[in-house]
């Protein structure tokens, strides 16, 4: 009998990051524009949040937001609708974020580095 409680926690452990569902090339092959993405800093609370738009008038379904914090990339996945992320805690750090738009059949831009200076 399988112990459906252990599959799943041996899953979670394979399965931690978050991932996009492959592209389906047959409904479209034409991914999004290259993304504009800048950071800026809140003057009044100091925060330090990442700003991201489509280069062009495109409907983005998803945002890969990819930031590397001492030596370690970490993913975060956004609606479309959404243009700017906080960079909380240890994203803060980050040295580097890549934006990558991805449209509604899975295909994704070109990647915008963003460095970040300290």
């Amino acid at each position: 009998m399988l112990d459906v409680d252990s599959a799943a926690e041996k899953l979670a452990a394979v399965y931690a990051e978050p991932a996009l569902v492959p592209p389906s090339r047959w409904l479209d092959k034409t991914g999004p524009s290259k993304p504009r993405a800048r950071f800026v800093r809140d003057t009044a609370t100091g925060e330090a949040t990442m700003r991201f738009a489509p280069a062009e008038d495109e409907r983005i379904w998803r945002w890969v937001i990819q930031s590397r914090v001492r030596g370690e990339w970490r993913t975060l996945i956004l609606p479309g609708t959404e243009r700017s992320h906080i960079l909380k805690d240890d994203e803060a750090d980050a040295d580097l974020v890549s934006v990558t738009a991805v449209d509604r059949t899975g295909n994704v831009s070109a990647i915008t580095l963003v460095r970040r200076a300290h």
